[in-house]
């Protein structure tokens, strides 16, 4: 992997301290961010979505890879994978996979304990057990010597070190803007509406290295969730030929493809059911536990244009009997 890097991008010194010593810890803020760029480049992988993560192991920093790694190695080289063997070895579970390109073979092993283990706790260190063998063949046979995810939690002593390097990369300026960005998507998310977090990144025009900081404000599981959505709205814009989040474009354009393709209210109607709830006094928390109780919405973002029809009415009918319950009033002259 090393030997491919773009040598001129990294001082002679600086690629020595790594090629020699494999310590990336000896590498300044700049010329550890420059790394990880060519390391990316030079397996053609995206360093936007964090394929690798920074490790300290036996007292050096280095880099293992991640699901986004092995996930992207697949689809770029063509690794079709097979389960050829499944055993138990004493008190260990052995998954052996074979890998296969369009020239080439190659097998790996992944081996979890799970002795005393039963129920679900079996159940996920089998998994467990499969995924590691799946993400091994992987990296072999894409020639990357590195470390696996799945393969840091069982390594005594070794403590994951997320985006060293970027942190300090960035003016002060710079991470101003990255938190308020990372704030805006938060509130979004915060709102159920990852479409618009999503929209909110991709319209920040953050460099690579803003981007790399940007993901580590989020937990992992909301990080999945981000990439899901996105790569859902490409899919959506790719159905109805509408070109995606753009600069020029408003959320509300994304909304209104999407309510389209999916038969969920638009952006005007949930914007009509907000300014009905504050002009009559509504209480939002109950209207969106009566959605949650009778259509199964958890977001009035998700409801039906039947589903939004019917909850119009029940607030019509509300209001009426609301009007009822006034007192008379008899006008002056």
């Amino acid at each position: 992997m090393t030997e491919m890097l773009p040598a001129q991008q990294l001082g002679a010194a600086s690629l020595e301290q790594v090629l020699i010593g494999g310590d990336l810890s000896k590498l300044n803020a700049a010329d550890r961010v420059m790394y990880y760029k060519a390391v990316c480049e030079s397996v053609k992988l995206n360093p936007l979505t964090k394929p690798f993560e920074y490790i300290t192991l036996n007292g050096k920093l280095t880099l293992y890879a991640r699901r986004d790694a092995t996930d992207q190695l697949r689809q770029l080289h063509k690794v079709s994978i097979e389960i050829v063997a499944r055993e138990v070895v004493e008190d260990c579970y052995v998954v052996t996979a074979r890998a296969t390109t369009p020239i080439r073979q190659d097998e790996s092993i992944g081996a979890v304990n799970i002795a005393g283990l039963k129920g679900d706790v079996r159940a996920n260190a089998m998994m467990k057990a499969e995924t590691k063998a799946k993400r091994r063949v992987t990296l072999s046979i894409c020639g990357l010597g590195m470390l696996d995810e799945t393969e840091v939690d069982s390594i005594p002593g070794a403590r994951i070190t997320p985006s060293a390097g970027v942190e300090e990369q960035l003016t002060r300026e710079e991470t101003r803007r990255v938190d308020e960005v990372a704030m805006n998507m938060a509130e979004w998310i915060k709102q159920g509406s990852l479409g618009d977090a999503v929209y909110e990144m991709e319209n920040a025009a953050l460099n690579a290295e803003q981007q790399i900081a940007l993901w580590t404000r989020f937990s992992s599981k909301e990080r999945s969730a981000m990439k899901k959505e996105q790569a859902r709205m490409k899919a959506t814009a790719k159905q109805l030929e509408w070109p995606g989040p753009q600069p020029h474009n408003s959320p509300d354009d994304y909304r209104e493809a999407n309510a389209a393709l999916n038969g969920t209210i638009s952006p005007a109607a949930h914007k009509r059911l907000e300014a009905r709830i504050t002009e009559l006094k509504l209480d939002r928390e109950a209207v969106k536990k009566y959605v949650k109780d009778t259509f199964g919405r958890d977001h009035f973002t998700e409801m039906t244009k039947d589903e939004y029809e019917k909850l119009d009415k029940t607030i019509d009918i509300r209001e009426a009997k609301a009007k009822l319950a006034q007192p008379a009033t008899e006008e002056g002259p």
